[in-house]
């Protein structure tokens, strides 16, 4: 996206090398161990104010939440009940009600919701908002009790469960919605409680009882069904410390403080080399491109740890000096994003002075910045100078890091990238009165346009970021946990192009 833009600003003449953090990591290149190079100046990137945006509020009929928002559609959650209403925001109108909404695959445009006080799913297509709830027949006779629907993710369809008055399970694809009567005649060993979706984006069905899968080592706890009879894909494990994270391509790691960490290509595990010498416990894990990323601390009374960065085309390692917060302390998390800013020891854990690059298995390093998110972030990512308050873009693929002027540097209290697609990046200028509360109140937010170095700046609180250069603000001003805030006026914005 941004190929043009860095071409040109690496053209121009840029201010003197920044000055890099010190050496504190083995930078030997044996062809495991991670390098860490500096990140090269770029000329600054200027930006101006965009022109006016288009704004269109749309119709709520009482809803105070987003529930999700994408390809044209949102779904608004009522406050005091479970229901919620569907959006066309092509045409911004209401197209249907819905009670307690589910599951939703937007990319297959469905979604499915369980009404209050049945037990039978109902299937909602969201390009039109028609419900579709057909009459179901069991292949065993037995009188359906209950419906579950599976929404397919990775091309796949729908397919349909339901248990029988005499305790059976029954599935089969509904390929035609049209269907007003579909007969289940693929015998399943157990009620499924909910469904997920695995690193390859396909749906799974989780189930609690764990029953004997075909050619599964121990009882099966996750499944597959998208073929004549269901397919194993996870086990249960005995150790209750054990924890399992998907990754694409049929990858998982499972971290347990009994065995460490172990990874799985499909239900078979896969050797890889860690040493042992001491405890190895999981540390991230990205689900695309499959990366993992395993540490371990040989001895406590040295604040360092080793670091191996998994990936199927082999191992990197290297050493990371830890801050004063986390020692004594583990932590293992998915993470969404490919860049991992890594603190150094002696200043705020907020601050980062290296950067992983899980992608391409690199890093880098820069002068100490405050990263715009918490945890990951894509590449390029934001980072914020903690004492003139600067913003700087850092492409990590191009080796490159550009300061930004006339973005953000009016926030005198902490900024935040909110949100971002392809051409939009969404940050949120905010405080948080009470460190002990989960409730920021936000003083206003920024879109940039990295492509055109356009800005605009806004009162509303950030909503949801869609494509076509449109997004949903809100009237609320704070964000507040478990969407405790409330709206009572939602905005459609429209960029110019």
């Amino acid at each position: 996206m941004f190929a043009i833009l860095l071409a040109i600003s690496l053209a121009c003449t840029g201010d003197p090398p920044p000055p890099t953090t010190p050496d504190d990591g083995d930078d030997g290149d044996d062809g495991g161990t991670l390098t860490f190079e500096t990140l090269k100046p770029g000329a600054p990137l200027v930006f101006s104010p965009g022109p006016a945006p288009t704004r269109v509020d749309l119709p709520t009929d009482g809803a105070t939440r987003l529930w999700g928002a994408r390809d044209g559609r949102a779904i608004l959650t009522r406050a005091d009940t479970q229901d919620a209403v569907l959006i066309d925001l092509i045409d911004h109108k209401i197209l249907t009600t819905l009670d307690r909404p589910r599951d939703v695959r937007w990319d297959a445009g469905l979604l499915t919701t369980r009404p209050t006080g049945e037990k039978f799913d109902t299937l909602v297509t969201l390009a039109d908002g028609a419900i579709h709830r057909p009459e179901i027949q069991l292949n065993g006779g037995a009188e359906p009790y209950a419906s579950f629907l599976l929404l397919g993710g990775g091309g796949d369809g729908v397919t349909l469960l339901a248990r029988g008055e005499d305790g059976s399970v029954w599935y089969s694809p509904w390929a035609d919605l049209s269907t007003k009567t579909i007969t289940l005649d693929r015998p399943f060993p157990t009620w499924p409680i909910r469904s997920v979706l695995n690193g390859r984006g396909q749906s799974e069905v989780r189930t609690a009882d764990g029953v004997p899968g075909d050619g599964a080592t121990a009882p099966c706890v996750r499944w597959r069904l998208d073929g004549a009879s269901p397919k194993c894909v996870a086990v249960k494990t005995e150790d209750p410390t054990a924890q399992r994270l998907e990754l694409s391509g049929g990858w998982s790691a499972v971290s347990s403080w009994n065995t460490g960490v172990q990874l799985y290509r499909d239900t078979q595990p896969v050797p890889w080399r860690l040493g042992d010498d001491c405890q190895w416990q999981l540390s991230a894990v990205l689900a695309q491109p499959p990366r993992v990323i395993a540490e371990c601390q040989p001895d406590r009374s040295t604040p360092e740890r080793r670091r191996v960065l998994w990936s199927p085309d082999g191992e990197v390692a290297w050493t990371r000096a830890l801050p004063p917060d986390e020692r004594g302390m583990f932590r293992s998390r998915r993470v969404r994003d490919s860049v991992l800013p890594e603190p150094l020891p002696g200043v705020s854990p907020r601050l980062a002075g290296r950067w992983i690059d899980l992608d391409g298995r690199r890093g880098w390093r820069s002068p100490m910045l405050h990263p715009l998110r918490a945890d990951t972030s894509p590449d390029p990512t934001l980072a914020r100078d903690p004492e003139t308050g600067k913003l700087a873009l850092l492409d990590l693929k191009a080796g490159v890091m550009l300061g930004m002027q006339n973005v953000g540097e009016d926030c005198p209290v902490e900024l935040i990238e909110w949100d971002r697609t392809d051409t939009l990046i969404v940050l949120s200028c905010r405080s948080q009165p009470r460190t002990d509360v989960y409730v920021f109140q936000q003083m206003f937010a920024v879109i940039i346009d990295l492509e055109r170095q356009r800005t605009w700046k806004i009162e509303e609180m950030p909503e949801a970021v869609l494509d076509g250069r449109r997004l949903l603000v809100s009237d609320r001003t704070e964000d507040r946990a478990e969407g405790e805030a409330r709206f009572a006026r939602l905005t459609l914005i429209q960029l110019p192009q």
